[in-house]
């Protein structure tokens, strides 16, 4: 448990970077529930890279302490290359009715992408896998748009430029989202009944997340999802302390006392099972 606990630690909030975008109004919502609570009830997950925080998980408690005035923020550390740690992605449910096959060819012809529409949707993900394509849309009629990409090389490049503006293009219309894990999003979406489509993601790599970061290039929100072997939850820091002119080694010390003291009372637990939290 102490090695456990050495990697949770308090750090400089202005040396965490993010690697994917966030969606202004959970932020927004997020950082009411910390200022009405007081605490921060779970660290973001890091990784050190030349001397900066990468954040792989908890991207809006980031943006939220940071509306908030935070100076530091509570960390849990891992070794990105650890192959234990698991990189999937997200897919989304679009829930409203909208004109799809115009707007997508409306937007293809903005994009520069070619709009290929089949039945075949297992080709479609490889190739959205495989970086050709940049996104798909699969319809209730099992019918498939593909957004195809046709420069050649710059292929990351155009599928995040294009993933971006596509989601604008949503948010824009106000049609709503529903993130899915990508393993789950097909089955999840025929059984869905009130789903318009599915917006069927693409995959990034954790090279491809590494490298986009320290260029400041970072991807667009929701696409990545980390699976890691320990995730420390309910730290429960009075979020206070983090926004404090206090130094890092009294902050440290009163967090590593907190921990020890959540071990000595009986208060960690430790779940292998699969964890359904219905929370936000």
């Amino acid at each position: 448990m102490k090695e456990i606990f050495s990697k949770i630690k308090i750090i400089p909030i202005s040396r965490i970077l993010l690697h994917e975008g966030v969606v202004a109004d959970w932020t927004q919502k997020l950082s009411s529930h910390i200022d009405h609570d007081g605490v921060v009830k779970n660290p973001i997950i890091v990784t050190q890279y030349q001397g900066r925080y990468i954040a792989l998980d908890g991207m809006h408690r980031v943006t939220a302490l940071k509306a908030l005035g935070c100076r530091d923020i509570v960390v849990y550390e891992v070794d990105y290359d650890d192959p234990s740690i698991g990189l999937f992605g997200w897919d989304a449910l679009i829930l409203d009715r909208c004109p799809l096959e115009e707007v997508l060819q409306v937007f293809a012809r903005r994009e520069n992408l070619e709009l290929v529409r089949h039945r075949d949707y297992a080709e479609a993900v490889k190739n959205i896998q495989r970086h050709r394509s940049c996104f798909g849309i699969l319809t209730r009629e099992e019918e498939v748009f593909e957004l195809r990409i046709t420069e050649e090389g710059h292929n990351l490049d155009v599928l995040i430029r294009a993933l971006k503006d596509f989601e604008a293009d949503l948010d824009r219309r106000s049609l709503r989202l529903v993130y899915i894990a990508d393993e789950q999003s097909a089955k999840t979406f025929r059984q869905h009944e009130n789903a318009f489509s599915l917006f069927k993601r693409p995959f990034f790599t954790k090279e491809e997340v590494v490298q986009r970061t320290i260029e400041g290039k970072i991807l667009p929100r929701k696409s990545t999802r980390h699976l890691f072997p320990l995730r420390p939850l309910r730290i429960d820091i009075d979020f206070i302390l983090l926004k404090e002119e206090i130094d890092l080694e009294t902050k440290n010390r009163l967090l590593q006392a907190r921990l020890n003291w959540c071990l000595e009372n009986n208060m960690v637990r430790y779940y292998p099972e699969s964890v359904l939290v219905l929370d936000d």
